[in-house]
């Protein structure tokens, strides 16, 4: 083995030893999916300061941390600024390829470059050449380093030429694009574009919300967290991933659990004289960790846009055989919304919501985005910088190997599912009512 692979290759060791040890601590597999990401995978996912942003990128990641709490991943992330096929500040393609995709012995690879590969200028023939050939090649030295990978071939996302005075550069991404997807077609490998998403959102938010439209992507190339959801959603989808994170039904004039999905109900109980119904709940995943509704416009508007909860965020809560009227839910003792008895009738999602399964949610996501930090300081000390091209001691590697093995530990148990107390109560006096 090379002495540049070394480093990468003990850390993978050491990611694997820490999902060993956190999957021991975790319950019964989940259920057999059509989801293109399984249990033991190892991901990588490379590209350009788009994807250093570690947002669609983490994102991905969040997903199958919350929606398989047992499963065992391996993600690394290998995105650098101003990256193109030719490489850039952390070294050329060859390199980049050897250090930074090939150690992690990935069986899944996504990879999106293109924003700086036609230098911000109106399409050009030769530059576009340029790219291509690089593109091919590239392609090319990630399958014969990784036989049998599964690649994920990412058109370009969007310059925003639609909320701003175009500059048709994002004519070139959109070309950028169409070359990959040849490519897949090629190489027989995945392909996905994240132009037309996002356009297509850009597109909806400047028709609705004309005052955000150009909040979305501030510097029309590093989209913000809305968009990334979308861009991470494209690629959720594509690979299949299933929307629900749990749903269940009880009759709350007989008292119990009627359907459960992805979830467990025991103790249903009726209070006649209150008419107050109480239930404990198990929940097998957690919903996104998305901001809560209404408290972050410009996100939101993208989400809405995208139609993200709806494709990827399903918490169903659905009470039948209450009483007209309105009703208090609470988790744990703690308020959460209140509902009209025809609203719980019909299935309320609370994935947005105060619940504790959201805060769990977010408390893992602040975990994943400790460790993104960690191994981005990892990379570093593996790759040098531009004043300091040496690599770190290694000890100093090795140490910070640890930190992020640790890290990987927390994530995990961060994940697992814990017992919820429902509870719902009439509402005596005036209050808003969510669904009424």
């Amino acid at each position: 083995m090379s002495e540049i692979a070394k480093p990468a290759a003990l850390y993978a060791t050491l990611l694997l030893s820490a999902l060993s040890f956190a999957s021991a601590q975790t319950a019964a597999p989940a259920a057999n999916i059509d989801f293109a990401i399984h249990d033991g995978d190892r991901v990588v996912l490379y590209g350009d300061s788009i994807t250093d942003q570690r947002l669609y990128s983490t994102f991905i990641e969040e997903y199958v941390l919350t929606r398989f709490p047992t499963w065992k991943v391996q993600w690394t992330q290998s995105g650098v600024g101003g990256d193109k096929v030719s490489g850039g500040a952390a070294g050329p393609i060859d390199l980049r390829i050897q250090r930074d995709i090939l150690p992690y012995r990935p069986n899944v690879v996504t990879v999106m470059l293109g924003m700086n590969d036609g230098y911000y200028r109106p399409p050009n023939a030769a530059v576009q050449k340029t790219y291509q050939d690089g593109y091919g090649s590239m392609v090319d030295t990630i399958i014969n380093g990784a036989p049998g990978v599964k690649l994920t071939l990412i058109g370009p996302s969007p310059y925003d030429d639609i909320t701003q005075p175009t500059l048709h550069y994002n004519e070139v991404m959109q070309a950028y694009s169409e070359f990959d997807r040849k490519e897949a077609d090629r190489t027989r490998q995945g392909f996905l574009d994240f132009n037309a998403p996002v356009v297509d959102v850009l597109q909806k938010v400047k028709a609705a919300h004309p005052d955000l439209a150009s909040r979305l992507i501030p510097d029309r190339v590093h989209p913000g967290e809305g968009v990334h959801w979308v861009m991470a959603a494209a690629i959720l989808k594509a690979w299949h991933a299933p929307s629900l994170v749990s749903s269940v039904t009880i009759d709350a004039h007989a008292a119990k659990a009627t359907d459960v999905q992805n979830a467990s109900v025991t103790d249903v109980k009726r209070e006649k004289k209150t008419d107050e119904l109480q239930w404990t709940e198990i929940e097998n995943a957690l919903p996104l960790p998305l901001p809560l509704s209404a408290t972050d416009p410009v996100t939101d508007a993208a989400l809405d846009a995208g139609g993200i909860v709806a494709a990827l965020d399903q918490e169903m809560l659905t009470v039948t055989g209450l009483a007209a009227g309105s009703y208090t839910l609470t988790i744990d003792d703690q308020s959460v919304a209140n509902f009209t008895a025809d609203a719980l009738s019909h299935g309320v999602n609370l994935a947005r919501m105060t619940t504790p399964m959201l805060r769990q949610s977010q408390t893992l996501a602040w975990e994943t985005d400790h460790r993104n930090e960690l191994e981005r300081q990892l990379f570093t000390l593996v790759a040098g910088t531009h004043e300091h091209p040496e690599a770190a001691p290694m000890p100093e590697q090795q140490a910070m190997e640890q930190a992020v093995a640790s890290s990987i530990e927390q994530q995990q148990k961060d994940a697992q599912p814990t017992t919820h107390h429902f509870a719902l109560k009439p509402v005596k006096s005036a209050a808003t009512v969510t669904g009424s």
